[in-house]
């Protein structure tokens, strides 16, 4: 539950820190007071879009706080994948700079939006007034119905719904292939015989290229070779740095300085002599070859073509080899590959039909279920006469080839249809119900979502505009009854509602030196009493307002 708001420089806003209690709290106040900007500063703290706009006008940044204790295990869990140790109290911190910067601080460490809205999911949830129009939109109504049961089935599903695509697109891509390998198996064993006649190597390219240089350049080679033989013989290199060796090994043993040139000259020596060597044989082996050349070029003209042909280099040619003798497999074997892929595609559509079945079937048991927690609470909100049914969409599973009807969430798909009066016929709920009746239709949903979900703290803005009389206390009985189980806080205009509460804030607005303020305070019970005299009778000048709000306090002890 949050225990403390701190708020500063937000708005209208220069500081405020309001610690508040278990149970049912109310927020009142006169209009334009900033009732609505308590209830905005804590939707901007779990992740609500923020503007510039919002901090007090000449201050650099607003920030705003707030303390959350009786963490659920899933907050725990969460707090736990942030290493933040401290799991027994939830600090949120977000600050909004004039600038336009936001940032989030989740027990002194800075974290992301998106990991506040994940945080918070389980923890808070807040009602404002154009939420009805939102929540009542058909794409959101099996979320109404989901919870763990439902979510696990749906984990299921859509592996198999995976599993299922996978083998269908292998199906599909083979009855295309088969189709166009038909029409062109002609030009697809023409392509293979071509390929496969070329008997290509992967590297002979190069080898054939380094080949071809040494043959065209035969003359050049021999001349160099050659005239290094004439060299090395002729100056005698060899018998000159052998006795260079000679004088630098006795040189050596009288300074060692010329070790060094000893062990270069002596190196030397031996290369001159590898090179000789080499040399020789060399020239001894080289011979020109035209017939090679001529079987060279041949060699690398064919190898270019079928490159510049198929826009591949080698390697690819081969891979594309192994592609057509498959395509000309699976039209020669196309039965058999045909059979054995179809029975996977059937086996993976069975599996996924019946958890899709099954998935329906649950969903169906929870909607009858939710629609009479939905129709009980309605009485007690003097909706006594509606009547209320969770519609599901008609599935055909008779084509195991067509996956439209498989969706990410399911094969389900749910509306909603409603009749406030005896005799009117059933409509969709967005299309037919009033503002209070809206209103009314959506505390009972939530009041049970939010049951289901355990969340620890709700919010509602003015959930009671509009309504008077026994509608009014039936409203206020409802959020005081959820308030045992959660924290409840409701900005409100109604004395009814307002005299139920644990705890009672008065918002109000002063102006001191040409700048605005707002205050919160926690009433006392003679402030209680005097607060919703006023909320009954304003300037009551006879004091029967104030018997009538110790009535109601007393009531509600």
């Amino acid at each position: 539950m949050l225990t403390n708001l701190h708020v500063q420089n937000f708005a209208i806003i220069d500081k405020i820190d309001i610690d508040f209690k278990k149970g049912l709290t109310v927020i009142t106040g006169e209009t334009g007071a900033g009732k609505s900007l308590i209830i905005d500063a804590i939707g901007l703290l779990v992740g609500a879009k923020a503007t510039p706009s919002l901090v007090r006008m000449g201050c650099s940044k607003a920030t705003i706080e707030g303390v959350f204790d009786d963490l659920s295990d899933s907050i725990k869990e969460f707090l736990k994948e942030l290493d933040i140790e401290d799991e027994e109290e939830l600090i949120l911190r977000r600050d909004i700079h004039a600038t336009g910067k936001s940032t989030f601080r989740v027990n002194g460490i800075t974290v992301t939006l998106a990991q506040v809205e994940s945080l918070c999911e389980d923890l808070l949830d807040i009602h404002i007034q154009n939420d009805t129009l939102r929540l009542f939109n058909p794409k959101n109504y099996l979320s109404f119905i989901d919870d763990t049961e439902t979510n696990l089935l749906l984990l299921e599903y859509k592996k198999l719904l995976s599993d299922y695509q996978t083998v269908l697109t292998e199906y599909k891509k083979l009855l295309k292939s088969k189709d166009e390998s038909d029409q062109n198996l002609d030009y697809i064993k023409f392509q293979l015989n071509e390929i496969a006649s070329a008997n290509l190597i992967i590297g002979e390219e190069e080898e054939l290229l380094d080949e071809l240089k040494v043959l065209n350049n035969f003359e050049n080679i021999y001349q160099n070779l050659q005239n290094i033989k004439v060299l090395l013989n002729e100056n005698n290199i060899s018998d000159n740095l052998y006795e260079v060796l000679d004088s630098l090994k006795k040189l050596k043993l009288m300074k060692p300085s010329y070790l060094q040139f000893f062990n270069d000259i002596e190196s030397a020596y031996y290369v001159i002599e590898e090179l000789n060597s080499f040399i020789k044989t060399e020239l001894g082996s080289l011979e020109y070859d035209e017939d090679r050349l001529n079987e060279i070029n041949e060699r690398l003209t064919i190898i270019t073509r079928l490159r510049r042909k198929y826009k591949l280099d080698v390697e690819g040619i081969l891979e594309l080899k192994e592609q057509l003798e498959k395509q000309i497999d699976s039209v020669d074997n196309f039965e058999f590959f045909e059979k054995e892929l179809k029975t996977k595609v059937l086996n993976a559509y069975e599996n996924l039909k019946n958890c899709s079945i099954k998935l329906s079937n649950t969903r169906y048991a929870k909607a009858s279920s939710l629609k009479n927690n939905i129709l009980s609470t309605l009485k007690e909100l003097m909706l006594d006469k509606v009547r209320l049914e969770f519609v599901f969409n008609k599935v055909n599973y008779d084509n195991f080839l067509d996956s439209s009807c498989f969706k990410k969430d399911g094969v389900d798909s749910c509306d909603i249809l409603i009749s406030f009066n005896v005799g009117e016929d059933l409509k969709p709920l967005a299309k037919v119900a009033s503002g209070g009746e809206m209103s009314r239709v959506m505390l009972a949903l939530k009041s049970h979502l939010f049951i289901n979900k355990k969340l620890s703290t709700v919010i509602f803005d003015e959930i009671d505009t509009g309504m008077s009389g026994i509608v009014a206390e039936g409203v206020a009985n409802k959020l005081k009854e959820m308030s045992k189980t959660m924290q409840v806080f409701s900005i409100t205009h109604l004395p009814i509602v307002a005299s139920t509460a644990n705890q009672h804030l008065f918002v109000k607005k002063n102006v001191i030196d040409d700048s605005t303020f707002t205050n919160v305070v926690e009433l006392s019970y003679d402030e209680r009493v005097e607060a919703l005299a006023e909320m009954i009778s304003p300037n009551d000048s006879t004091g029967k307002a104030k018997e009538v709000a110790m009535l109601m306090l007393e009531k509600n002890k």
